[in-house]
Order: structure tokens, then sequence, then C-alpha cells
């Protein structure tokens, strides 16, 4: 195959697709478990952190998503209110949407978790067997652990066999907290 070069240029350049970006919003809330920041795009929840600092989640926001975020409380009201009412115990569920962005098999372990009740824990293990992978426990951990909104997904029903609490991105004393919150009646241990 011979490539031509274009000799007449009078005409129009061809269109070159352009990716379109998601806009980014987030907003601060002041909570019983320090200051979190939440974060969404047009599709949905997309990133939640728990004391960090704002320049910081900013900069995780840019690297995530592409373009610089923009803070909006009033339109992440909704979804402040949703996790206001699940740290206080009264809705202990999101109705997302959620705009989750990771590899095929993160995306298939996150929405397993989202399948977990609540005062239920699953191992490690049976979330592996519950995919179809269930020799891919630790890679199944690994996934939990970049889970990019943890509460909402709720990562913290994940424990190590045993009853071990295993690891928790936002540490284990929260997440042991939020088990307790959600009303989980077994044994945990550390």
């Amino acid at each position: 195959m011979a490539w031509r070069i274009r000799k007449d240029l009078s005409g129009p350049p061809p269109e070159i697709p352009l990716v379109p970006r998601a806009l980014v919003k987030y907003t601060r809330l002041t909570t019983g478990i320090g200051t979190v920041f939440l974060a969404a795009t047009e599709k949905g929840i997309c990133l939640l952190d728990v004391e960090t600092d704002e320049a910081e989640f900013r900069n995780r926001l840019r690297k995530s998503f592409g373009e610089i975020p923009v803070r909006d409380d009033v339109a992440l009201a909704p979804l402040s209110e949703q996790l206001r009412q699940y740290l206080q115990g009264k809705k202990l569920h999101f109705t997302g949407p959620f705009d989750l962005r990771g590899t095929p098999f993160q995306l298939k372990v996150w929405n397993h978790l989202l399948s977990i009740p609540c005062r239920v824990v699953r191992t490690y293990k049976e979330v592996a067997e519950a995919i179809g992978r269930p020799r891919a426990y630790r890679a199944v951990g690994g996934a939990v652990a970049a889970n990019p909104i943890p509460l909402i997904v709720p990562c913290h029903r994940v424990v190590a066999s045993g009853g071990r609490l295993g690891g928790y991105s936002l540490g284990l004393g929260l997440k042991r907290k939020l088990l307790g919150m959600e009303g989980y009646q077994g044994r945990l241990r550390d």
C-alpha cells in the first residue's frame, strides 16, 4: 500500500474525533469520621477519601479524570445527604449511580461488593469464588484495596479468613466502626 500526500489543502482539514472529558465535581463534608471528600462525574460517584488534604484530593481527581475538578457543594448535596444518613446509621446502602473505572477484574469485584448486604461479611476467598475465580483471593484483596469509593462500595464488608479484619484503605479502626454501625454481630480479630 502506497502512502499518498494530500496535495490539495484548500478544503477543510479532516476531522479528528475528540475524546469527551468528564466534568468532575467534588464536595467536602465534616462528619463523625472526619473530613470526607466526595467526587462525581456526570455519570456518577467516582472518588471518596477521608482525612486527606483538599489539594491532594484535587490532584488525584485531575490525574484520574484529566481535568481540573470544580467544587460544587450544591450539585452534590443529594450525594452528601446519602453519605450523612449512612454515617448516622439511617440509610445503609447507596443508590448510585457510580462511575467506577478500573480493570475488568476490579469492576467485577466491586460489583460483587455492592451485593454484600449489611450485617454480613464475606472473606476474600468467598468473593473470589463468587466471581468465578476461586484461586484469585489475593487478586481480590488487591481489587478491594483499589476501590475508589470506600464506604459506598462496601469493601469494609470483606474480611480475611478466620474473622480477621484484614486491611482497609481508611484504617482498621474505621472498618470495625462501620461494621458495628451496620449491626454486624460476629467476632472480628485484628
